[in-house]
């Protein structure tokens, strides 16, 4: 504050000056002094006086013409900052006077000669102040007139060369705002975006042009691919801008393109609760499979992982959207269950909505699962007990809104409904009969949750409805049978009327809830309930096999209606077989389950003869009431689908016996008809039998690599019991082969290293699998990442994630894409041992494995480098020259830095070239610089030299000892026909070698490298020229 009322005090000096003296308060300290009020505005310490005094000095310099374009623009920043204050302009007089006044007309009598950068801030200023001057319509007008004549003063100042993106940006800000369109202005952003890459863009300027573009619904394709590339370009965009792009992207029927969706996917954890909602409202704009598969899946994931820490900043606002892309994202996710999570974490806002605004959020996250989320459902609870808090509510929005029946439904099952208070909020309704439906699921769902006190309220006020529909009825008969409750006579003879009236269909489903609650016993009752259905063949499969299963066991075949024959003879037969075979607990599904689950069987695929039933394959589309109903009866499905064959094998794990593994394998077969002999090994005769094993580490010794078979008969139907031996057999076991793997890394103590790890497939490993590289415990460092670098599979693409373990040291990729059969390489950085580990120890584990976990290819044991103590040494990363189309050759550096004094003779330094095609040396003019430190001690006799052209050997001073330093390493290569598919760079330190570098060999092995050899780091480069890792 002292510091506005020192400028306010120079200012009151200034006005007794006389003309000619020096001006100590004009443009400049105007502007200094609405800083300060800004600041003293935002923490509610300026007060009126020192405000009023700075608006009149304001109205001073304005008659004077002593006004800038700075003072306009940090006075219109100053009004935005003070909004929310009491000296806000649209709140305060003398503030929208001072907006009206002088701040409009001196801004539009600039346009033409003014500076435009400060001029287009000065405007985007003015539009984010219309929503406070929205009860002055006059001064709004006048903003909106000077924003439209602003953005038409930009082609002019374009062909003067004074405009920018930056400029452009500020004008498609304030248009966007004030929703103003000038096609004038339009064609020159077009024009901009699609000739014009001299201008310099913001990511902001970036951000508002999409957003104008987007609201004026521009069409021009070539425009969107043009601001799409400078976005590319452009590594400064922050998450919130990414969304805000997507958006616009989405709203002006353009596809985002995968490269965006990655880089949201990267800044998914930095974005706010606003900043995701107009992700996914983005993410709603476009098809499913817009981004590509993959770039969708990365998204979702990224995105799911933020939402749950996110959750309790969303409004109900921002909820709706992000339901909505979860019920997208439920297709798009291969794995489901990575929604639960972020449903648990909803319960949080949700259960602080309005019973209304909840209901129509369950009404969205309906499909995805919502009943296994207890916290969603409890919060559910919370909003069902508002609602029944307040009739009103409750009638209009719980009861009568459609789609409700499922989230009651769940709080049923869950034992969250607040039963009572809903019953007795409902009977009125039941009494008036204007909903019989929602009536009847409410007696179903209460029947279902065991609600015995409540059904007894309820089924009374259920029968006195005038209209008892027939599926309705049937609804609630199957939940009265689930709680055993016994309904009174008039609704059991209201439901057996019922089946006269309805169709075959409705009367079916009617007769099916009367077996299960256990009425209908007789044979004579069943034929009477049946009297309607004396034609079942025009029925569905369905229906006429879900009656099959209730007169299966109550009436005989020759009671039947004749048309009932064919039914009777064919597919009631083999529902007899599987009410044998079926384990007992799977049959007392309700039969409703029956009906849907029995529509999946064909009959006309059945062998009866062998009681075997064939599955249709597809399975039809199930309603969502239909699907929750089947839920818990997948297992009788997955078992009938699984009975093809007349007999199956049972697999039965044994107890070890003198240190063995033992299996016994039965065929399930009737014994009902015969006792012959060997009848439960049938099935496996001249049939190859597959049983899957896990594999030892090692092949074992031939003396003990025997398996053993034995068949023998059993007793009766007890499968426990044994008889004779039916046959025997011994067969020799199988060897162990791994998988071909060489490991090569830098073998100095304590140094950064790239580990790389060769390996040959001999299996196709599909996407989603993973490849596993298990290294040793004395590694000190060994990841996905560290200081030296990224892990890179680099034979394949870009793989899908990569996850670090630390005990032991490991290292999980996640394939993207398909992992062919033939050789691969891997790069994992690591740091080395600080000391020589047990040879034992010192071994390398690298998995194969498919998407479901199994192994699918294994090497174990893979021996790693000795550890070299005396020196430590590191290869930085290699650039090169660019290689034009004409060049011959290029120049390469290899950075060689000796992190400590060396105590171990180091006689020279040899440095392999990439090979197939092999790289070759173009000359013997080799460079040395040195950076820091002392650089490297050549030999007095040339010290440069080549092996077979494609090796460097640098020969050292044997004398002397190298000392801490960083040597540039520089030399030429013949530009090679075509880049190798492995381009690798190999620098190794040899030590008394010979004089024409005899011993100080690297072969493709380990084997072969020469003997005074010490270590042999191996560093991956880029395809490209440039700097890089190499």
């Amino acid at each position: 504050m002292a510091g506005l009322w020192q400028l306010l005090g120079r200012a009151k000096a200034q006005r007794g000056a006389d003309e000619g003296e020096e001006l100590i308060f004009g443009a400049k300290q105007l502007s200094k002094a609405f800083v300060l009020a800004g600041d003293l505005g935002a923490s509610a310490q300026l007060t009126e006086e020192p405000w009023l005094l700075l608006l009149e000095e304001t109205f001073r310099l304005a008659e004077k013409s002593q006004l800038d374009d700075v003072a306009i623009m940090v006075g219109c920043q100053t009004l935005h900052r003070l909004r929310t204050s009491a000296f806000a302009a649209g709140r305060s007089g003398p503030s929208t006077r001072l907006l009206a006044q002088v701040f409009v007309p001196e801004t539009l009598r600039r346009l033409s000669k003014g500076k435009l950068r400060r001029l287009a801030a000065t405007v985007s200023w003015m539009a984010r102040m219309a929503e406070q001057v929205e009860g002055h319509p006059s001064l709004r007008r006048q903003i909106e007139d000077l924003v439209v004549q602003a953005a038409e003063e930009l082609p002019v100042r374009k062909e003067a060369g004074s405009a920018s993106g930056r400029e452009v940006g500020l004008v498609c800000e304030a248009l966007s705002l004030l929703r103003l369109r000038s096609d004038l202005f339009l064609r020159y952003l077009r024009y901009l975006l699609r000739q014009d890459w001299d201008s310099v863009w913001s990511p902001k300027s970036l951000k508002d042009a999409a957003r104008y573009l987007a609201l004026c619904e521009c069409s021009d394709k070539r425009a969107w691919r043009a601001l799409a590339l400078r976005v590319d370009k452009e590594p400064e965009l922050s998450p919130g801008a990414l969304a805000d792009l997507a958006l616009s992207f989405g709203t002006g029927k353009t596809a985002v393109w995968p490269a965006l969706a990655r880089r949201l996917a990267a800044q998914a954890a930095n974005l706010g609760a606003e900043e995701m909602a107009v992700l996914c409202r983005a993410v709603l704009l476009h098809p499913l499979g817009t981004f590509g598969d993959a770039a969708e899946e990365e998204l979702a994931e990224a995105l799911l992982k933020s939402l749950s820490r996110r959750c309790g900043d969303f409004t109900p606002q921002l909820l709706r959207p992000i339901c909505e892309a979860l019920l997208r994202w439920r297709v798009a996710l291969r794995k489901p269950q990575a929604l639960a999570p972020v449903l648990s974490a909803l319960a949080r806002p949700c259960a602080l909505l309005a019973p209304s605004e909840a209901l129509a959020l369950w009404s969205l996250l309906g499909p995805l699962g919502v009943e296994k989320s207890p916290p969603l459902l409890q919060a559910l609870a919370g909003s069902c007990q508002k609602a029944v808090a307040e009739a009103k509510e409750l009638q209009s929005c719980v009861v009568l809104c459609p789609g409700s029946d499922w989230w009651l439904h769940h709080l049923v099952l869950a034992g969250f409904l607040p039963s009572r208070e809903l019953v007795a909020s409902l009977s009125w309704q039941m009494r008036s009969g204007e909903d019989f439906v929602t009536s009847a699921r409410l007696v179903a769902l209460c029947g279902r949750a065991g609600f015995v006190e409540e059904l007894e309220h309820l089924v009374p006020a259920f029968c006195a409805l005038e209209e008892l529909p027939g599926p309705a009825l049937g609804a609630a008969l199957q939940g009265l049978a689930k709680a055993q409750f016994r309904p009174p006579k008039a609704l059991i003879r209201a439901a057996q009327r019922q089946i006269a009236e309805q169709t075959p269909q409705v009367a079916a489903a009617l007769v099916t809830s009367l077996w299960a609650l256990d009425f209908l016993r007789s044979p004579k009752e069943v034929l009477h309930s049946l009297g309607s259905l004396d034609d079942i063949s025009q029925l569905s499969l369905g229906t006429q096999l879900a009656l099959c299963i209730g007169t299966a066991d109550r009436v005989p075949a020759h009671l039947l209606p004749p048309t009932w024959h064919r039914v009777a003879s064919g597919s009631c037969a083999w529902i007899r077989w599987i009410s044998n075979k079926v384990p007992p607990g799977l049959l007392s599904c309700p039969a409703t389950s029956w009906f849907r689950i029995l529509a999946l069987l064909s009959p006309e695929a059945a062998d009866l003869g062998g009681g075997g039933v064939q599955v249709a394959s597809v399975e039809p589309q199930l309603e969502e009431e239909e699907e929750t109903l089947l839920r818990p009866q997948r297992e009788v499905l997955k078992w009938l689908q699984q009975s093809r064959l007349p007999v199956s094998q049972g697999c039965l794990p044994l107890p070890p016996q003198n240190g063995r593994s033992r299996l016994r394998v039965d065929c399930e077969a009737d014994r009902s008809d015969t006792d012959a002999k060997g009848l439960g090994t049938e099935c496996l005769r001249d049939a190859p039998a597959i049983i899957y094993v896990e594999t030892p580490e090692a092949t074992i010794p031939p003396e003990e690599n025997m398996w053993f078979v034995e068949a023998v008969d059993v007793i009766g139907n007890d499968y426990t019991s044994q008889g004779d031996r039916l046959g025997r057999g011994t067969l020799m076991g199988f060897s162990i082969v791994d998988m071909d793997v060489q490991v090569v890394y830098g073998s100095l103590a304590s140094v950064p290293a790239d580990v790389g790890i060769a390996f040959t497939s001999r299996v196709h490993v599909p996407p989603l699998g993973q490849l596993v590289v298990i290294g040793p415990r004395d590694l000190q460092e060994f990841g996905c990442e560290n200081k030296r670098g990224f892990v890179q599979l680099v034979s394949s693409g870009e793989f899908r994630s990569c996850q670090t373990a630390v005990n032991p040291p490991s290292v999980t990729i996640t394939l993207n894409e398909t992992l062919h059969q033939s050789l691969h390489v891997v790069i994992v950085p690591g740091e080395t041992p600080r000391q020589n580990p047990q040879a034992a120890l010192n071994t390398f584990d690298i998995f194969l494995r498919a998407p479901d976990g199994r192994n699918l290819d294994v090497a174990l044991k893979v021996p790693g480098e000795p550890v070299t103590q005396g020196g430590r040494l590191s290869v930085l990363s290699l650039w090169w020259t660019q290689l034009l189309q004409y060049d011959q050759f290029f120049e390469v550096t290899v950075p060689l830095e000796i992190l400590d004094d060396v105590d171990i003779l180091v006689g020279g330094i040899l440095i392999d070239f990439p090979k197939q095609p092999d790289f070759t040396l173009h000359s013997l003019d080799v460079k040395f610089a040195n950076a820091f430190g002392e650089s490297l001690y050549l030999s007095s006799s040339p010290y440069q030299g080549s092996v077979g052209d494609n090796q460097l050997l640098i020969r050292l001073d044997k004398t002397k000892r190298l000392r801490t330093g960083l040597t540039m390493i520089s030399f030429t290569i013949t530009r090679p026909t075509q880049l190798p598919l492995f381009n690798f760079w190999r620098v190794a330190l040899c030590g008394n070698m010979g004089p024409n570098g005899e011993n100080c060999t690297l072969g493709e092995l380990r084997r072969d490298r020469g003997s005074e050899v010490i270590c042999a780091p191996r560093r991956p480069a880029k395809k490209s020229g440039g700097r890089g890792r190499a």
